[in-house]
């Protein structure tokens, strides 16, 4: 998995079930102050998400590139 920061985005080239996809998160700030991604792969918006689902996606990404890449 490679990862790029562009200003508030993050591009992330992830792998998986052996596909790359090329996935973007745009932080955002809401009116209540809390800090969401607007998650789009292959440029196709999905919709907001929050940090933790952020950390766990991004966590989750890289072990699937590894398991693609080494499966047992």
């Amino acid at each position: 998995m490679i990862s790029t920061v562009v200003g508030s985005r993050v591009i992330l080239h992830v792998c998986y079930s052996f596909r790359e996809y090329v996935c973007e998160f745009q932080i955002k700030i809401s009116h209540h102050h809390f800090v969401l991604f607007v998650f789009a792969c292959d440029g196709i918006c999905m919709t907001n998400f929050p940090v933790y689902w952020f950390l766990q996606v991004y966590y989750q990404h890289a072990s699937d590139c590894l398991t693609d890449l080494f499966p047992s």
